[in-house]
């Protein structure tokens, strides 16, 4: 080829990497609410995982490890204890996930309120039917 040494192309292999679940109890995903009951196990780039409330990292509210659900501090020492307190291996984050869904609330009803809440609403909107 004209004493033109062509080398071959870099091969780059993509790399599929989990940076967050989504753990709900709600049954109906397509549910408008399904999102206020949502857990979110969410992978920081460090390594260490935190488990999060329906808003995620923007809401701040981070589960410790006894289960308790907390927004950070004021104070710059204490919310860096407040963090470490609260990053977790992929295993535990996914258990601390697991087992808040089911206990979470939304306008004040646990799911099992707000999926016959929202049983009644469709069974009101629902046409008559004559016999």
């Amino acid at each position: 080829m004209n004493g033109i040494n062509i080398k071959p192309a870099l091969q780059i292999e993509a790399v599929v990497q989990v940076k967050e679940y989504v753990v709900c109890a709600h049954p109906d995903s397509s549910s408008p609410n399904w999102r206020h009951y949502r857990v979110r196990a969410i992978r920081f780039d460090e390594g260490y995982w935190g488990v999060f409330g329906p808003g995620g990292i923007e809401g701040q509210e981070r589960l410790d490890s006894a289960g308790c659900w907390s927004s950070p501090p004021d104070d710059d020492d204490e919310r860096q204890l407040w963090r470490e307190a609260r990053r977790f291996d992929e295993h535990t984050a996914l258990e601390l996930a697991r087992a808040a869904a089911p206990l979470m609330e939304c306008m004040g009803k646990s799911i099992a309120e707000m999926v016959a809440w929202e049983a009644e609403r469709v069974a009101a909107e629902a046409p008559e039917v004559e016999s």
